[in-house]
């Protein structure tokens, strides 16, 4: 298990949900959003994933209304001190950051429309200060009553992203909000708050380290993808009790291959060949062909006569072009990470 980053972070923890449509007659127990008039049945699924371990930590099962906000503090349980934790907007919720930052480290992006100021009290001009810098990284108050002392950190984006990012947020449809053109602007930049201080990780470092948390989407595409969601849930005629059952036993099986099989198979074939790498969504594609076989091992030994299988269907070659997970993964080992064997 990775255990600090340069004798500072504890784990890194990222935290997303993901959401599934249920059959419509379950929209009073799962409601979710109208379509066409009409009301729907969908589930959010609120995770919190130990990168640093490649485990799952928890996981819980809501209506789609539950949002991520609201659930911003049911990871505390699971926390420990000197955690990294990556989150996505979704869960801005000042009163947790506030709380959160007392004990463990946090990385998030910078909420349109939560004040800013100077450890003076001044209120800060975002716009104007990242076109006259550039660039920031020093320390602000965050929230107009909570004044939050955190670290900013903004940089401009590549002219070709911030088009794609400012083209896909004028384009949304489900946007309830007419956005002002500063609000375009500030979207041809990255911009964070973290209380990591500025002499563990680079403002560079401190994107990089957030990027990691895409690692989550992968999991969750694979999950769904190779478990054939769609078909599982697009049924009518079916009672709440199978479709909880299903829920939780894909979710079982899920959890089991990833954190207990995945693992081991990548450290075999990285063993035979540090050439290739497993991919996560080729993986859950083999391991649901095999799983048959898998269900009847009575030993971890016993995945050895897989290893082919994998080794064959589920890996490719490093591509030096290719900027993959791994590639992320591997900076962390390149901030001088303590790996301890458990």
């Amino acid at each position: 298990i990775i255990n600090s980053i340069g004798g500072h972070f504890n784990r890194i923890m990222i935290r997303d949900s993901t959401t599934q449509q249920l059959p419509s007659q379950f929209s009073e127990i799962y409601p979710g959003s109208h379509s066409h008039g009409k009301p729907t049945a969908i589930v959010r699924i609120q995770s919190l994933f130990n990168f640093t371990a490649r485990k799952w930590v928890d996981f819980q099962i809501s209506p789609y209304t539950d949002n991520d906000q609201s659930a911003a503090s049911c990871i505390s349980p699971f926390l420990e001190k000197n955690d990294l934790i990556l989150q996505d907007l979704g869960y801005f919720a000042l009163k947790w950051i506030k709380q959160v930052i007392e004990n463990q480290y946090l990385i998030t992006k910078w909420k349109p429309g939560v004040s800013l100021y100077l450890l003076d009290g001044t209120q800060i001009k975002l716009l104007e200060l990242l076109k006259e810098k550039g660039q920031i990284d020093q320390m602000v108050l965050v929230g107009r009553t909570e004044n939050i002392r955190m670290r900013l950190v903004a940089r401009k984006l590549p002219r070709a992203k911030a088009k794609r990012i400012i083209k896909e947020a004028r384009e949304d449809r489900h946007s309830k909000t007419n956005h002002s053109e500063e609000y375009y602007e500030l979207l041809k930049y990255e911009i964070y708050l973290t209380n990591v201080p500025s002499d563990m990780v680079s403002p560079k470092e401190v994107a990089q380290l957030y990027g990691l948390r895409w690692y989550i989407e992968i999991l969750f595409k694979s999950w769904k993808s190779y478990d054939n969601f769609k078909k599982m849930f697009n049924k009518e005629r079916v009672s709440l009790h199978r479709v909880q059952f299903t829920l939780y036993a894909m979710l079982i099986k899920f959890v089991v291959l990833f954190s207990h099989v995945y693992g081991q198979v990548q450290r075999k074939i990285q063993s035979a060949d540090p050439k290739k790498q497993i991919s996560v969504l080729k993986f859950m594609d083999v391991a649901n062909d095999l799983l048959d076989q898998i269900l009847l091992m009575k030993a971890p030994c016993d995945l050895n006569r897989l290893i082919p299988q994998f080794s064959k269907h589920a890996t490719y070659l490093k591509h030096s072009k290719r900027n993959n997970i791994i590639d992320k993964y591997q900076f962390v080992n390149d901030l001088h990470i303590t790996i301890l064997q458990t």
